[in-house]
């Protein structure tokens, strides 16, 4: 409610009630110190917003993101989470597009939803899926399903846990720098306990780690992005303690998301299989950054409209991500690989009822268990039989 009033207070959206105020107190004789207050304010977040638009252009030439900031020498900081400024800068993007006539694209529409906290409500709501959750684990009856809800009741309990550590980050962040152990962990990656035991940790863990020798349970897998080949790392971590940001070297394919106001974590993968995704990243990564080079140094991306630009780095992502697979599926990235696309084939091509039957008819009758991560490349073909089977047996019962 705060920073809802405080964003409406120092904003042109107030014009109309304040000058109605001041002027008729204004009139009577009777000016009051709360309503010139209240109209100075008005007016100089109106300034302040016109400023904004300037100091976006000057952002936009360096092609900056919405929320980065050159602090000199080179060095960019995240300035996300550092209200009013992080709004101002929201804003200035924004008005900056609609002077210039382009579409406001839904990825800075959700920006300046989440610097107005409506971001924080839809993480509220949240809560619905965790009680989705905990009905799953309670009512599924199929034990590989049940294995991914149990993980992800773990993750939330995790989490509540994790908060309780929270004024511990700043310490085990510099810790985790000094040891070169305080890298980006894939939590999608651990199971069972491990889930909890890394949500949990995720505040003190290089502290723990500092004592004793690093375990899966704690350390866990190293997250791969898409846009940026090897480990995700904090550039500085004594900045966090001032709520700053600081962002290692710009790859060329987070440049072009920040010209393109896209999201950079929507180029990667997301499927139902962690560890297909965490491969597939790590392949699409080194390619992708090629790619986005040329289209830097290409004079018609750089001159583009932002739709044009949107446009054209989906073009090349989508391209990539399509060589990648084909790679993957005909083994060329190694035999594990070839598995593991073709597992995120099958989960993609049948819905959960039908995976599910087809896992459970399988177990019955070879006595293969396991989710389809957990199969060889021959009991995945096995798999594909039933599968086939159980959807012409439904689409027939449809059509009776």
């Amino acid at each position: 409610n705060n920073v809802i009033a405080t964003a409406y207070q120092w904003s042109p959206l107030a014009a109309p009630q304040q000058l109605a105020k001041f002027t008729k107190n204004l009139v009577k004789g009777e000016p009051d110190v709360t309503d010139r207050d209240a109209f100075a304010r008005m007016l100089v977040g109106s300034t302040a917003l016109r400023l904004s638009m300037d100091y976006d252009n000057e952002r936009k030439e360096k092609g900056l993101g919405v929320y980065e900031v050159d602090v000199g020498g080179g060095t960019i900081v995240d300035a996300k989470n550092t209200f009013p400024f992080s709004l101002w800068l929201a804003a200035g993007r924004i008005l900056n597009n609609i002077r210039n006539g382009e579409q406001v694209p839904p990825e800075l529409q959700q920006e300046l939803g989440t610097q107005l906290v409506v971001g924080q409500l839809a993480r509220d709501a949240q809560f619905a899926n965790d009680i989705n959750n905990l009905l799953d684990v309670l009512t599924n009856v199929d034990e590989g399903a049940r294995a991914a809800s149990v993980d992800g009741f773990y993750k939330v309990g995790g989490n509540f846990v994790s908060g309780f550590t929270r004024p511990l980050d700043a310490i085990n962040k510099t810790i985790g720098f000094a040891m070169g152990t305080d890298n980006a962990k894939d939590v999608r990656q651990a199971e069972g306990m491990n889930v909890f035991t890394q949500s949990a940790t995720k505040y003190v863990d290089n502290i723990i780690e500092a004592f004793i020798d690093k375990t899966d349970t704690i350390t866990g897998e190293d997250l791969e992005v898409a846009t940026r080949s090897g480990k995700v790392y904090d550039a500085n971590p004594f900045a966090r303690i001032f709520g700053i940001t600081v962002k290692p070297g710009r790859t060329a394919t987070e440049k072009a998301y920040s010209m393109a106001e896209m999201f950079p974590w929507r180029a990667n993968e997301r499927t139902k299989i962690p560890a297909y995704d965490k491969a597939f990243n790590g392949l699409v990564a080194p390619m992708l950054e090629v790619y986005t080079q040329q289209l830097l140094d290409d004079p018609k991306f750089q001159n583009a409209s932002l739709t044009q630009k949107r446009g054209m780095l989906k073009a090349r992502l989508s391209d990539i991500k399509s060589i990648v697979r084909e790679r993957m599926e005909k083994g060329y990235t190694g035999s594990e690989n070839a598995v593991l696309r073709r597992a995120a084939k099958a989960a993609q091509k049948y819905n959960k009822e039908t995976t599910r039957e087809a896992l459970k008819l399988m177990k019955e009758q070879t006595g293969v268990t396991g989710s389809l991560e957990d199969l060889t490349y021959k009991e995945l073909e096995l798999f594909m039989i039933y599968a086939e089977y159980l959807k012409d047996i439904q689409e027939e019962a449809g059509r009776l």
